[in-house]
């Protein structure tokens, strides 16, 4: 269910249909009626108009939330039909949570995302976001992963590790150009306070020019730089 945006397409939304398979939008169903078959160029609109009521990276999201339920199923050797029973959706909690080893705000953005997947393949909108069972579940984990113990496996970054990481790179058998590049970007996440989402691409393979840092989103002032993220 991913995609690769083109990289001549600079728009924060996409209308472009092709862009995501269709299974995630079912726009027979949605316009289903007792009368009619709505004409093709309908139904392709409306499929159309859905695909762009969202970011990309709202898609993305909601993507991986497809993927880790895919992931739910086999490992627990199951194949559930949709809509999605109530009880499904509580162990899919528990399994992203434990097994999967994902944030609670991470599996409620997940949550989230199979809210939107019934919703734009014409079923009824679920109810399982105010599921009281799967608050508790949520906020119990919560309560597990407290905040001291979070801060134990994701240290800030500080000067001294800033030099850790520049001995590392020094200490690495990658060529100048690619210890030079890394360098420079561990120093601009560093002292411009940026998360490494907002200067690298989102994988290897595809490019994205509203994600990814670019020499023209670099501008040189003579007594300081301007940087837009």
């Amino acid at each position: 269910l991913s995609f690769i945006p083109p990289p001549s397409s600079f728009s924060k939304f996409s209308t472009n249909p092709l862009l995501r398979q269709s299974v995630f939008v079912d726009s027979s169903s949605i316009l289903a009626n007792n009368h009619s078959i709505p004409p093709l160029p309908i139904l392709t609109k409306t499929q159309e108009f859905i695909h762009a009521s969202l970011s990309r990276a709202t898609w993305s999201s909601y993507t991986s939330a497809m993927n880790s339920f895919r992931k739910f199923e086999k490992e627990t050797k199951s194949c559930h039909s949709w809509p999605l029973e109530l009880g499904i959706i509580r162990a899919f909690t528990t399994f992203s949570l434990s097994s999967g080893r994902l944030s609670p705000s991470t599996v409620s953005s997940y949550l989230a995302g199979l809210r939107y997947l019934h919703i734009i393949r014409g079923f009824s909108v679920p109810s399982f976001l105010q599921d009281e069972h799967i608050k508790l579940i949520l906020r119990g984990a919560k309560n597990i992963n407290s905040p001291t113990s979070w801060a134990n496996r994701r240290r800030h970054v500080s000067i001294p590790i800033l030099r850790i990481l520049h001995e590392e790179i020094h200490k690495s058998p990658w060529s100048g150009y690619l210890k030079t590049s890394l360098w420079a970007l561990f120093c601009l996440a560093f002292f411009a306070s940026a998360r490494m989402g907002e200067l690298v691409s989102n994988s290897r393979t595809s490019y994205d020019p509203n994600s990814t840092l670019r020499i023209r989103d670099v501008l040189d002032r003579g007594t300081n730089i301007l940087i837009h993220l």
